[in-house]
């Protein structure tokens, strides 16, 4: 599990416990992809439906945004990669009514056809025990009293966010389920860590030229300071994609940087 999805559930639940691997720590699908997001719904005028004991509630525009977000993200993978790695998908509600519309729409879907057998579509106890790659949560409840029903089984959503491997995404409305401080708290973690984990945020790194007259190397010495986090990964591929742009011999490490100011 990517270390930023784990991480919530570790502090939250776990009192800090749970580490991730280091093979999967910082694997993600795609370079400088955010690995959580949160979908507010609360200014889309979504509303959630009582359809009955035995499968409780539906929101229809929030599944359908759902899917659309699926299909966006499939495309930004690419279609081709994803049936060639096989990546996975898991579609997670705490509904029974919920799922089976999202099911229903799938299996009608031209666009999502070849996809089928790298999707499934489950109450969050029918995920106990499995993962996937990609996580998608309609958490369907929407109303102004804030009432969120079993939401307020938190044990359940631990098991629905750590299914993902390395890409969460949750649909919600936040007016409705951030009166509950369990939601609230991971909505503020989920952006503080959009913004921390994705250049795509940042307009531009803050890159400044060094000058050491003590070495040959004066033209082409650069201190590259993120005010984001980067795995290591990511800042690799974004350091060799400003090298080429830039022409710029090397980087000085981070801490030169910081010792070096008056440079």
């Amino acid at each position: 599990m990517h270390e930023s999805i784990m991480r919530f559930p570790s502090e939250w639940f776990y009192h800090g416990e749970l580490e991730a691997a280091p093979e999967v720590r910082y694997r993600s699908i795609l370079d400088f992809d955010t690995p959580m997001n949160w979908i507010d719904t609360s200014e889309m005028d979504f509303h959630e439906e009582f359809v009955g004991e035995s499968f409780g509630r539906i929101n229809k525009q929030e599944a359908n945004l759902l899917l659309q977000e699926l299909e966006a993200y499939i495309n930004r993978i690419g279609k081709a990669r994803i049936l060639d790695e096989k990546i996975d998908f898991g579609l997670i509600s705490p509904y029974k009514a919920q799922v089976q519309y999202l099911r229903s729409k799938i299996k009608v879907s031209s666009f999502l056809r070849p996809f089928r057998s790298l999707i499934t579509v489950n109450t969050v106890d029918g995920f106990q025990g499995q993962e996937r790659d990609v996580i998608f949560i309609s958490l369907v409840r929407a109303n102004e009293d804030g009432q969120i029903g079993f939401l307020n089984d938190l044990r359940r959503m631990n098991v629905a966010i750590t299914r993902a491997r390395m890409k969460l995404v949750i649909l919600g409305d936040a007016v409705t389920l951030t009166k509950h401080p369990f939601y609230k708290r991971l909505m503020s973690f989920i952006k503080k860590t959009r913004i921390m984990s994705n250049p795509l945020f940042i307009k531009a790194p803050f890159l400044t030229r060094k000058n050491f007259f003590n070495t040959n190397k004066t033209n082409n010495v650069f201190c590259l300071i993120y005010p984001f986090y980067l795995s290591p990964h990511q800042t690799q591929v974004l350091e060799l994609k400003i090298r080429d742009i830039l022409s710029i011999g090397f980087f000085l490490p981070a801490k030169d940087c910081w010792s070096n100011r008056h440079l």
